[in-house]
């Protein structure tokens, strides 16, 4: 019997039959797919029952943007890379460039222009990553669902009471305090959708849900 075991952990944990030859990469967004597979060149020839999700991460590196990884073994040879990037929800201007961030205020990538960002500019620049300001923004901003989000150019807080976002067709949101936030993205999707299919308002005060209006 210990002879059987010793042969089954031969074979399971050292054998070149089990040795990764092929490494998929899935979930790269902000990485670079090819530069992750040339990072994880020092696996092959590694029986995949060796490889460790720590491990994987450590060449990988760019632990600013990966929050980890999860493997899947495909035997004989594929190793299935799963990355699990840290999610840009807003973007800052820094000098002249623009930095993407999470929306714990990670740092995860610079780009030249607003428009290839993709997603809104907080007004205040690197500095108000990790205050209550940027916290409250970046909640305001995950309440909205896709179809509001995509409009929204700017988000601005004075305080953490006085939120207000700026569209890309120019008109304005008045949000107030973060609370209610739910209730507020469906307020505002119902307001767009009548009073503001009529391409006359410039202004969706939600500040109050309940009694919203518009100017």
């Amino acid at each position: 019997m210990i002879a059987v075991a010793a042969l089954f952990v031969g074979v399971v944990f050292f054998s070149p039959l089990l040795a990764t030859r092929t490494i998929t990469v899935q979930g790269a967004s902000l990485l670079d797919s090819s530069y992750v597979k040339d990072q994880l060149v020092p696996l092959e020839g590694v029986p995949l029952t060796r490889v460790t999700e720590d491990q994987v991460a450590d060449l990988v590196g760019n632990q600013e943007v990966l929050r980890g990884v999860s493997l899947e073994a495909r035997p004989p040879h594929e190793l299935v890379v799963k990355l699990h990037e840290r999610v840009p929800v807003a973007v800052v201007k820094s000098d002249d460039a623009y930095v993407l961030v999470d929306d714990e205020g990670n740092q995860l990538q610079t780009t030249e222009t607003l428009e290839s960002a993709g997603v809104p500019l907080v007004d205040g620049g690197t500095d108000i990553l990790g205050t209550p300001e940027f916290a409250t923004v970046t909640g305001v901003l995950a309440a909205l669902p896709t179809s509001i989000l995509s409009q929204v150019s700017e988000a601005t807080a004075d305080s953490t009471s006085t939120i207000n976002l700026q569209m890309a067709d120019g008109t304005q949101v008045i949000w107030g305090a973060p609370d209610e936030s739910e209730l507020k993205a469906k307020v505002l999707m119902t307001l767009m959708e009548s009073v503001g299919a009529e391409g006359a308002v410039t202004v969706y005060d939600v500040s109050s849900p309940l009694v919203p209006t518009v100017k």
